[in-house]
C-alpha cells in the first residue's frame, strides 16, 4: 500500500508539473525502488488517458463535432485488437479507452463536414501477406481464422477491468 501511495503521489505530481513521460517514469521508478519499465508503462498510460479524456472533453464542449474514430497505428507493432477496433465512431459521449502502452488516438468526426472514413486497420490487415498477418496475429489464430473458426469481427473486444477501466483486448483463441 505505501508503493501504490508513492506511485500515485509521484503521478499526480508529475502530471500537474508537467513532465514527460520519461521523467515522471523515474519519479515513479524511485518510488519503486526500481523497475524502470515498469513505471515507463505506467506513467505513459496514465498521462495519454489524461490526456485523451480532456481531448473528448473538448469535443464534447466544441459544438462541431458530433463524435470521433478511433485510430490505431497501421504497423507491425500495434495489437490485433486495436488494428480491428480501428475506424470504430464513437459519440462524444463515450470516453475513449485505450489498453496499457496503447498507441491509439481520437480523431474527431465534425457535424457539419462529411469524410470519408480513411481505411481501417481490418482493411490494412486483410492486404498483408501471411507472413505480416502471422507475425501480428499469432500462428493458432491465423491458422483458426484462415479456416473460419471466427471471423475479423469476432477477434477483438472491449473487456471492462474493475481498476483500469476498458480496454480493447484480443480474444484468447480457446474462446
Amino acid at each position: 500500500p505505501e508503493t501504490v501511495n508513492l506511485l500515485t503521489q509521484a503521478l499526480v505530481n508529475a502530471l500537474a508539473l508537467g513532465y514527460n513521460p520519461r521523467k515522471t517514469a523515474r519519479m515513479m521508478a524511485d518510488a519503486m525502488s526500481g523497475n524502470l519499465q515498469r513505471a515507463f508503462l505506467v506513467a505513459r498510460t496514465e498521462q495519454m488517458r489524461a490526456f485523451r479524456s480532456a481531448q473528448v472533453q473538448e469535443y464534447r464542449e466544441s459544438g462541431v463535432v458530433r463524435g470521433y474514430r478511433r485510430r490505431a497505428a497501421l504497423s507491425g507493432r500495434t495489437c490485433l485488437a486495436c488494428l480491428m477496433e480501428d475506424g470504430k465512431f464513437y459519440d462524444t459521449l463515450e470516453q475513449y479507452s485505450d489498453h496499457p502502452g496503447g498507441r491509439c488516438s481520437a480523431e474527431p468526426v465534425l457535424m457539419y463536414y462529411h469524410t470519408t472514413p480513411a481505411r481501417t486497420g481490418r482493411a490494412w490487415f486483410e492486404s498483408l501477406t501471411a507472413d505480416k498477418q502471422r507475425e501480428i496475429m499469432g500462428e493458432g489464430h491465423l491458422k483458426a481464422w484462415k479456416d473460419g473458426a471466427f471471423s475479423l469481427d469476432a477477434v477483438s473486444r472491449i473487456h471492462n477491468h474493475p481498476t483500469w477501466g476498458e480496454s480493447p483486448q484480443v480474444v484468447p483463441l480457446k474462446e
